[in-house]
């Protein structure tokens, strides 16, 4: 019986990641298709745009808020001398960047044990925090674009770690002393 009413939870459950997994791709899709090319100011967005006119290598060292964000502002001068909205174009990277991540999450998944059968479960449990709704807001601030790349940096060497440990195997030297030997 109690076997029973764990696959019964544990079926629902699935579910519910499941049915999540896609309203939050249906949502980062509506925003990448209602924001493309937008011009969007949030908040205090103006701070990378070079409004005193000070030499660009200052504008892009100056500090914001405490932090140094060169990347944000190399996309957005990049975009501005194009003649394109900045803003716009710096969500699509970020959601962009997030579905590129799911890709190198199901790479890391399927690199641990490719025939497990909670693969998919384990997916859809990861994504939901990869592509968290709180991270929604984070979307529309330029200022992110380096979170966003540093959170996919760690799982792509988390990938990088994992294929490169499970090729040359478990040394006799590790596995005495991860066993205590």
């Amino acid at each position: 019986m109690n076997d029973l009413i764990y696959k019964k939870i544990n079926s629902y459950s699935n579910r519910i990641f499941i049915i999540i997994f896609w309203v939050n791709i249906t949502n980062l899709t509506f925003i990448l298709i209602k924001s493309f090319g937008k011009f969007i100011i949030y908040e205090d967005s103006y701070a990378l745009f070079n409004s005193k006119n000070q030499p660009f290598i200052n504008f892009l060292f100056e500090p914001h808020n405490g932090h140094i964000i060169l990347i944000s502002k190399l996309l957005n001068s990049f975009f501005i001398n194009l003649k394109l909205s900045p803003t716009g174009y710096n969500i699509t990277i970020s959601i962009l960047i997030l579905f590129f991540g799911l890709t190198i999450l199901w790479k890391i998944l399927d690199t641990i044990n490719p025939k497990s059968s909670y693969k998919n479960n384990i997916f859809f449990i990861c994504s939901f925090f990869w592509l968290s709704p709180w991270q929604w807001e984070n979307l529309i601030w330029e200022f992110q674009i380096p979170w966003f790349l540093i959170s996919l940096f760690v799982l792509i060497l988390t990938l990088i770690n994992f294929e490169t440990f499970l090729k040359k195997g478990i040394s006799r030297k590790y596995r005495r002393k991860s066993i205590g030997l």
